[in-house]
């Protein structure tokens, strides 16, 4: 990790920064501060808390963590991704000047080429880290198409098979903190809902489930964590209010 990060005003007027709610954008900003120079970082949600809060333990709370995770993955700002059993994420579009060569695994797919991640490409209209000069910027611009293409050729992910699959998955994530019996529900739930409208999302094929399952299970893991009512009252908890029922209500996970 470098000392400093340069970082561009135009993350002010970023659609995808700009959809996160407060905590999730400082969340963020902090994740700019401490990744490699290629953006990639651990994703261990203990290790995580201490490295971004390292003053405000008290404050934060590793379910928070897990939330800033989740919210920034579903903007589309970072990559989840997990080697050898491990958690890692990766800040996409991240643009900055690689010194030095990753100090973490790359995301499947991905290799070091010229002292450059693959996967770890530039947007110059949208990113929020600081360019060097226009030659290079176009230069870059050049490289990035079609490293985004590879990128995404990459990411195509046939969907799982069945619940085992998705279970195995959710299983695995070191942020997982549901049991057993909610687990399975979880995994019923996703694979029921996304099975049933042909694996799309808005309209389009989805081309990570697992990408999108990890968001579900975060948000699952919420719901769980709400306090259900007192006495009796209030809405009763259950799998029909808790799980998302279409795809137009999925765009809220």
């Amino acid at each position: 990790m470098a000392d400093s990060r340069l970082i561009r005003r135009a993350i002010l007027d970023s659609e995808k920064f700009n959809s996160l709610s407060t905590y999730a954008q400082n969340f963020y900003f902090r994740l700019l501060l401490v990744a490699d120079d290629y953006g990639l970082y651990d994703a261990r949600k203990t290790l995580l808390r201490c490295a971004l809060y390292p003053l405000a333990l008290e404050k934060v709370s590793e379910s928070d963590v897990v939330s800033g995770l989740a919210a920034c993955e579903e903007a589309g700002l970072i990559r989840l991704y997990s080697v050898e059993g491990k958690e890692f994420l990766q800040i996409i579009n991240y643009g900055q000047r690689k010194q030095a060569r990753p100090k973490y695994p790359l995301p499947p797919c991905a290799t070091v080429e010229h002292g450059e991640a693959r996967c770890a490409t530039v947007s110059h209209r949208d990113s929020p880290l600081k360019t060097e000069t226009k030659t290079q910027s176009e230069t870059h611009t050049q490289s990035e198409s079609k490293s985004e293409a590879r990128s995404r050729a990459c990411e195509r992910v046939k969907p799982p098979g069945g619940v085992d699959e998705v279970l195995r998955l959710m299983r695995g994530q070191a942020n997982c903190a549901l049991n057993a019996g909610q687990l399975q529900l979880c995994a019923e739930s996703f694979f029921g809902e996304f099975d049933g409208i042909g694996w799309t999302l808005k309209g389009q094929p989805i081309t990570d489930w697992r990408s999108i399952a990890r968001s579900y299970m975060a948000k699952w893991q919420e719901r769980e964590n709400r306090p259900r009512g007192k006495g009796g009252g209030g809405k009763k908890w259950n799998i029909s209010n808790a799980a998302p029922q279409s795809n137009e209500q999925y765009k809220g996970l």
